[in-house]
């Protein structure tokens, strides 16, 4: 199982710019992806996830760390991984990468090579439901503030996370990543779960 102070352990040395990838590489294209309107396709191993008026691209590479996080999530203390809104942990499920695989059974977390994207996930993860109170999320990104700038980590992230872009066209064929028949009972399951405590 892995403990909370493992995940401290490899996240300590995150930079504060992981709530603004969070919220670009997240929250943005989870709300997208759950209109109505939004249409949902692969391309080679990207997902692309479109509307009217946005077009959000989910490299590869990002999906790689959706499934890193998924993961490590599974190793956790359970109350920990309760705490998280499931909407994420649903999220990681449908545009993980598929074709990996990561074994955490007899691994000690800081001896796993982690993308920055999967350590910057954590660290969100770690201060939307993990910190107890305010104070403390007041202290952990203090603390992140304080870390030296890297500078190639923002040329990195243009190459490895998202890309936001005006759609182009509008008669442009598409095909559809469904959700499997498990997947959405699972969700209500847990809805219902989480509506019952």
């Amino acid at each position: 199982m892995i403990e909370y102070l493992d995940i401290i352990n490899i996240i300590k040395n995150v930079k504060e710019d992981a709530i603004e990838n969070f919220n670009k590489n997240v929250s943005l294209p989870m709300v997208i992806a759950d209109l109505d309107s939004s249409i949902i396709k692969q391309e080679n191993k990207n997902i692309i996830i479109e509307n009217k008026t946005k077009r959000i691209e989910i490299s590869y590479e990002t999906r790689k760390s959706y499934y890193e996080i998924l993961a490590i999530l599974k190793k956790i203390n359970k109350d920990l991984y309760q705490k998280i809104d499931f909407k994420y942990i649903d999220f990681f499920e449908k545009f993980k990468a598929t074709d990996i695989d990561l074994d955490l059974e007899n691994i000690k977390l800081d001896e796993v090579e982690f993308s920055f994207f999967t350590l910057q996930i954590l660290t969100i993860i770690n201060v939307k439901f993990w910190c107890n109170n305010d104070d403390e999320r007041k202290e952990f990104l203090e603390n992140m503030k304080n870390k030296p700038i890297i500078k190639d980590f923002e040329k990195k992230v243009e190459k490895e996370c998202f890309k936001v872009e005006e759609k182009k066209t509008e008669n442009e064929r598409l095909e559809i990543v469904k959700n499997s028949w498990w997947l959405n009972l699972l969700n209500k399951f847990r809805r219902k779960k989480n509506k019952g405590l």
